[in-house]
């Protein structure tokens, strides 16, 4: 198995090979010959039609239908000028507006590279074209009572991997876009994508079928694929995490990976990004974060490896709310300078959630870990700090 620590993810913008590929509509192209895929329009939408093997081997056909105008203006808003490859004057106006310009265009400057920023691409188009085939995938395994967090992950890798295999241009509509194409133009406009394509489009339908905060976008040299949080079982490839460990999701297609089969690329070198989609309503106490303080005490751990133990350092009593899910919570009144240990029934992490005027802070929590409570004067609410 593999072990890796956590990096920041660089996508390399080589421009000699920029130079040369840009003529070219695709390269690589592959299609498993089962798979049917096509769009067409029909008043003022999109039509698309889609046939691909599930996990089980089964044939499946999802339709979806988006509004053209608002596709053609989501597509629009991703790239960047080419002009921002040209010599520039260096000044704090310019560069405001070549700031402002990679934001708007869904990239992010990482040093002297400018690379798509794909966190944030997935938080632009995930409600609109990624959210639809999550439902379908509920909808397909719920028929059969099949709908757990494992069969989702398995059908939507399935989906996205039999999706035809194509390189796309660098430049498309006068804008680089880091050879990427975005979830609406895979399935409106091209009907194939490479492996960061489908990656991120991946990325955009599991945010709906499992917790954010469980995914990873894993980059080895010339490739893309994704990691998910869960317990890796024998035979599968998975990094060793702080927050626990990470079985890979080899999406490139089009052939058909299991989760945490390896792809012919697949070398065990890799640099790690977090998925970072904004919407996710709850916090990620990192322990490499300002949270987890140097000078705080040693982390002593609660007896149960399924227990979080959490102290009031606020100086006043404390009323919150913690639950296992989300969705259920159960309320808790901790005197100042108290700790209490929380159990949750054999799971690793749960969610913490405490108010100060009209302010609502959320935070995800992991077991068998002490935090406590304390007051942010600056900002005037009481925060979750994690010991080291």
């Amino acid at each position: 198995m593999n072990r890796i620590v956590s990096k920041t993810f660089l996508l390399l913008v080589f421009f000699c090979f920029y130079m040369v590929t840009d003529v070219y509509t695709q390269k690589n192209y592959a299609k498993n010959t089962h798979v049917k895929f096509s769009n067409k329009v029909l008043g003022d939408n999109y039509v698309v039609d889609y046939t691909f093997k599930d996990h089980n081997g089964q044939l499946q056909t999802y339709n979806f239908e988006f509004d053209i105008e608002k596709t053609k203006a989501d597509i629009k808003q991703f790239g960047v000028p080419e002009s921002m490859f040209e010599p520039f004057l260096n000044t704090p106006d310019v560069q405001k507006r070549r700031a402002q310009m990679t934001s708007n265009g869904l990239f992010k400057l990482a040093g002297t590279q400018l690379n798509p920023d794909k966190s944030a691409i997935v938080a632009f188009y995930r409600a609109i074209y990624c959210k639809p085939i999550a439902e379908r995938i509920v909808e397909t395994l719920a028929q059969t009572g099949m709908d757990n967090r494992n069969q989702r992950i398995e059908l939507a890798m399935r989906f996205v991997q039999d999706i035809p295999y194509g390189v796309p241009q660098n430049v498309r509509n006068d804008k680089y876009t880091g050879g990427l194409l975005t979830p609406p133009e895979i399935l409106t406009q091209y009907n194939y994508g490479d492996c960061d394509s489908k990656t991120v489009l991946f990325i955009g339908i599991l945010s709906y079928l499992v917790d954010a905060y469980d995914l990873l976008f894993v980059g080895i040299p010339g490739h893309v694929l994704s990691a998910i949080r869960a317990e890796p079982i024998s035979g599968q490839t998975y990094y060793i995490m702080q927050d626990g460990d990470y079985v890979i999701a080899e999406t490139a297609g089009p052939g058909a990976r299991k989760f945490g089969e390896k792809g012919d690329n697949y070398d065990g070198g890799a640099t790690i990004e977090r998925v970072d989609i904004k919407q996710n309503r709850y916090k990620y106490i990192d322990p490499d974060s300002l949270y987890a303080m140097e000078n705080a005490p040693i982390n002593k751990a609660p007896k149960s490896k399924f227990a979080i133990r959490i102290e009031n350092k606020a100086g006043k009593d404390l009323l919150f709310k913690i639950s296992p899910n989300s969705q259920q919570w159960n309320r808790f009144e901790l005197k100042n300078g108290q700790s209490y240990d929380f159990e949750f029934q054999n799971q690793s992490y749960g969610y913490f959630s405490i108010s100060t005027n009209q302010k609502v802070a959320h935070y995800r929590i992991y077991s068998f870990r002490e935090y406590y409570i304390s007051w942010n004067a600056e900002e005037n609410i009481f925060d979750l700090m994690y010991y080291r």
